[in-house]
């Protein structure tokens, strides 16, 4: 049988569905039974015993309706892997951002790199050579202003955090013993994940769940190392020449 021929599953909304119309349908009948009982009352017209028999809500629906409500109260639609799934996406857009700043703020300062090679070519017996330099020098503006510098360190340092943040979420998203843990709590405590927010330590390698709605918290420590989702500086440089290597071997 197809997907689509299949039936479809049974969820506990669905259970509160049938339940609460139960419900719903034996309160209108009430309703319906009392409009009519007074409306005849007065009108001196006498009903059957029993006429509202049917609008009695029994302890079986009572109890079907309660339990679906428990069911769906406690059931777990936004998990932890999806908020932590979601807080990286939201992350890697800041990023995006830190890293057009850090582009803008290269292109201010980038002179110094067109220095860097002049001086290395001029040849320092040669007076011409020399002159040459000097002349580009004086004709360009090639100082440094401390506030660009600053706008450029600043941002390093900004995708740096903001780029171990959004590691550090999509690598939580994947270590069960975390997910597990965090739907657990959520779970047992009747929170949800839509009102909680993680983040990051570094020094610490500590991730945090925090809940708006209260003051419920819980910790992992030194779970990225056990999980090997760390890299040292030397790889980040590596990959990070090797990729810059391959853009000019396009160019």
């Amino acid at each position: 049988m197809s997907a689509l021929g299949q039936a479809h599953a049974e969820t506990e909304i669905d259970r509160l569905v049938a339940a609460s119309k139960i419900i719903a349908g034996k309160i209108q009948q009430g309703r319906n039974a009392v409009g009519g009982l007074a409306y005849y009352a007065v009108e001196g017209k006498v009903a059957p015993d029993g006429t509202v028999l049917p609008a009695f809500i029994t302890p079986g629906d009572v109890q079907a309706y309660n339990d679906s409500v428990s069911d769906v109260s406690q059931q777990i639609y936004y998990n932890t892997q999806m908020m932590l799934e979601n807080q990286y996406e939201e992350t890697m857009v800041k990023l995006e951002v830190a890293i057009d700043t850090f582009v803008d703020a290269t292109a201010v300062i980038a002179v110094a790199v067109e220095v860097a090679d002049k001086a290395e070519k001029t040849d320092q017996s040669d007076v011409a050579s020399q002159e040459g330099l000097q002349d580009f020098i004086q004709e360009n503006d090639v100082t440094l202003e401390q506030q660009d510098v600053n706008v450029y360190n600043d941002s390093l340092g900004d995708i740096e955090e903001i780029a171990v943040d959004a590691a550090a979420f999509l690598a939580a998203s994947r270590i069960e013993d975390i997910t597990d843990a965090v739907d657990n709590n959520a779970e047992q405590y009747a929170i949800n994940m839509s009102d909680a927010v993680a983040t990051y330590d570094s020094a610490n390698e500590a991730i945090k769940f925090a809940w708006s709605t209260t003051g419920f918290t819980h910790s992992f420590h030194n779970f990225f190392t056990y999980n090997n989702v760390t890299v040292s500086m030397e790889e980040v440089m590596g990959m990070g020449q090797t990729i810059y290597d391959e853009q000019e071997s396009l160019n």
